[in-house]
This record gives C-alpha cells, structure tokens and sequence, in this order.
C-alpha cells in the first residue's frame, strides 16, 4: 500500500511539472493582460495544486511502508508541509517564469509576479524546513545526515552541488542584468565558464597552501589528496582572487565594450549569495561551527541534529554566514546601490564586497573550532580578514579620488537593482562641462546603447 501511494504521489509530481511547463509554454500565444481565467492561469495553478497534492500522498506512502510512529500531531505536521511545499513551489516556479521570461509585463502583471515568487518562494522553504523537522520527530531521518550519494561508480558530494548551485545563482542574476539591459543574451555566459573554473582551482590551491603543514590534513604524505576538492577543503577567498582576476582578464579582451566598473558592481555582490547557498554543504559535511552551547534550541529540530558533534549541539556558524550574506547583498544593492546612488561610483558596490567579507570572516573565523583554523597557528584566515577590510577601503578611496582628479569632466552609471523588471541605469552629471567634453567623456566612459541625456537617463 505504502509503496502504491509513492508511485502514485509522484506520478501526480510528474503531471504537475508537466501542466506548469505547458503554462508556461501557453503564456507565449495568450492574449495580453493576463486573466486568471485564461488557459495559462488555468495550467500553472492546476499544476501548483497537483505539485502539492503529489508530495502529500509521496510522504503518506513513505510513513506507511515504513511503518513510521503513529504520533498523530507529527504526522499532521509532515503531511500539511509536504502540501504546502509542493503546491508553494509550483506557485514560485510559475511566479518566477513570468517574472523573468515573459517580456512588457504591465505594473499588476509584475506586481503579481512578484508576490507569487516571493512568497511561493518563503512558503516551499517553510515546508521544506517543517518537512524536515516532521520527518525528524518520527524518526525516518538517521543523523549526521549522508554527505554524498553515488550514481554508479561516480560519487556525488553534496558539498560541490551546494557550490554550484551558488555559481549557478550568481551567474543567472549578472546573465538577467544584462539580457534585460542590453536585449543580447549570452553576454556573461562564457564570462562564468572561465571564471568559475578558474575560482574552483584557485579556492583549491589557496587552501592546500594554507593547510599544507596542518596536522589535520594529509597532503604533505599523500600528494593525491590535493586534487579531491569534492570532498571539501576550498577556500572562498582564494576562488575570488583567482576567478575574479581570470574572469575580469576575459571581460577586458572579449567584453571590453562594456564598463569594467559597472561588472564589477553587478557580479561581486552576488558572490555573497553564491557564498549563502555555499555554507550549506558545510552542513552536510558537519563543518564551520562553534563552542558548545545549549540556547539554540529556537533552531529548527534537523539543524539542531546535524550540528550535534560529539554529542554537543555546537553553535551553527556555517547558517549565521549564510545569513549574513544573504543580508550583505541586498544592503549593497539597496542600502548602497539604490539609497546612496547620488554618492557612489561605478565599482564601489563591487569594492562594497570585499569590505563586507573581511568584517564577516573578521568576526566569525576566532568563533570557530580551533582545529579547522587555516595554517600552522590558526591564524591565516583571521589575517587575511583585515587585508580584505583594508583592500575594500583603500580601492573605494582610490576610486573616488581617482575620478575626482583624473576627469574635469564625468559621468558615471548607477547600478540599481532589477528583479523581474527592465533595468534602471542611472547616468548622472557629476561636474559641470561644456558638450564637447561630455560627448568625449561619454565615448570613455559610458556604456554602449541607449540614448544619454546629460543629466539623467533611465
């Protein structure tokens, strides 16, 4: 019976993606504005429902093959959050889709876009996280939990799935900015092949520098090791210096129409997000933690699991990074990019990062267990924090003054964050010029495309 109702929960799964695709698909033909009643609507909240309703029987097949405690308020708990999981995501995915892809939406039509993808996005995230807890009260979930699954001979580390799905993140929020900008897609595209390949083997290398003759790690007697980053062992910063540096070269030679300044206030902030999503295969690998403590019981009950090592529950720094991160890219988006727009330059949003990240590791790397402090004494990564401080401060500085000398005459694009809306780029008049010396300016400095007014452009 158990087993029955999985294949038929997931079947239904199945049909659901299948009715969102088909929305989807349909929004393209449909007339304009979008009706609820129309066939589109129809599809994607159908498919939504179905999502939901297939995750629901999915989990009550798994609690009767497996014979799970019959503890009713628990069972209740998991059931509603796999309905809730399942048909939030559908509605998110829908929200999402129309958001981003679907071009001249009117301002109702993005503003209900917008609410379906914000929050169909919070309520799948809430079900997952009671999912989780739900399945853990009746114990269907053995901790610590697996940090790799195989598919065949080939084993599949959770660790390097959180880091792309980062990358993945980061790129398609830089890979929209632009599509919506400049109506050109693939402009960042093979920006993120190199420099994110070039981030995995320069995270790689800056750690096994920092480790070499680290009791804890195995590379000085077994050379081997230092080519397996999929089981851990990489180092944010050094996947920065070594991807950004690559990745900056290939913008210069093969996008050198384009504002280095302004890439560089669209890519590094969101590294932070890539950084977020990151943290969690630390999770899985039961790293980046703190002392032992007993007041974190607020937490949901499988972190709580999950972080218990040695038989403490240790204080989960890898979750307060992440969100800290999550909180450090929209205040340098909004805080910074869009409430001082009047003040700032193009790069400092981007110089903003590494500010951001120095105080963060600043605070967070003397919280941590001393035994996974990078080098001999533990204080690699601690020093490194206030040369990043430094870095930030002194290239914001350096920015200003070198536009406040080097140009009589300048103007400068604001980037202003876009989330399933056209892009708003700000030209704004800093000093006051004749319109011989702005037209030479503007050759300079500005952007390719779009008319540009001397004062303002959006």
């Amino acid at each position: 019976m158990g087993l029955a109702l999985i294949i038929i929960g997931i079947l239904i799964v199945i049909a659901g993606f299948s009715a969102i695709f088909l929305g989807t698909r349909a929004l393209k033909s449909v007339e304009r504005p979008l009706s609820i009643k129309s066939l589109p609507a129809i599809l994607l909240g159908s498919g939504s429902g179905g999502l939901g309703l297939g995750m629901l029987l999915t989990y009550l097949g798994v609690m009767v093959r497996d014979s799970l405690p019959m503890h009713t308020g628990y069972r209740f708990l998991t059931l509603s959050a796999g309905l809730v999981l399942g048909a939030a995501f559908g509605v998110f995915l829908s929200g999402f889709y129309i958001l981003y892809f679907v071009e001249d939406l009117n301002k109702e039509e993005k503003r209900n876009a917008k609410i379906a993808a914000i929050g169909g996005g919070l309520l799948a995230l809430a079900g997952l996280i009671f999912s989780l807890d739900g399945f853990t009260y009746l114990d269907a979930i053995t901790y610590p939990l697996v940090y790799r699954f195989n598919i065949g001979p080939l084993a599949i580390y959770f660790y390097a799935l959180f880091i792309l799905g980062g990358a993945l993140l980061a790129w398609f929020i830089t890979e929209q900015y632009y599509r919506r900008k400049y109506k050109k897609k693939g402009i960042m595209e093979n920006v993120f092949y190199v420099s994110f390949l070039s981030g995995i083997l320069g995270a790689r290398i800056w750690y096994v520098v920092g480790n070499w003759n680290h009791p804890n790690e195995p590379f000085k007697n077994d050379f081997l090791t230092v080519f397996q980053f999929w089981r851990g062992g990489l180092t944010i910063i050094g996947g920065l210096i070594f991807g950004a540096l690559v990745g900056l070269t290939f913008w210069m030679i093969r996008r050198k129409q384009y504002s280095r300044g302004e890439v560089l206030d669209v890519v590094l902030p969101t590294i932070l997000l890539a950084q977020a999503i990151g943290r969690w295969g630390n999770f899985f690998n039961q790293e980046v933690y703190g002392a032992t403590t007993s007041t974190w019981t607020f937490l949901p009950v499988f972190i709580q699991k999950q972080m218990t090592i040695d038989g403490e529950f240790r204080v989960p720094l890898f979750l307060i990074e992440s969100l800290v991160n999550i909180g450090g890219y929209f205040m340098i988006r909004y805080a910074i990019g869009k409430g001082l727009k009047n003040l700032i330059l193009p790069g400092d949003q981007g110089f903003t990062y590494f500010l951001w990240y120095g105080i963060v590791r600043a605070i967070m790397e003397p919280l941590r267990d001393p035994k996974y402090n990078m080098g001999e004494t533990g204080n690699w990564s601690s020093i490194q924090a206030y040369i990043w401080i430094g870095f930030g401060l002194l290239a914001i500085v350096a920015n200003h003054l070198w536009h406040h000398f080097h140009h009589s005459s300048w103007e400068k694009v604001v980037v202003l964050p876009n989330y399933g809306k056209q892009v708003e780029a700000q030209t704004i008049t800093i000093k006051e010029a004749d319109v011989e010396n702005n037209q030479t300016n503007n050759n300079e400095l500005h952007l390719e495309g779009g008319e540009q007014d001397s004062e303002e452009e959006v």
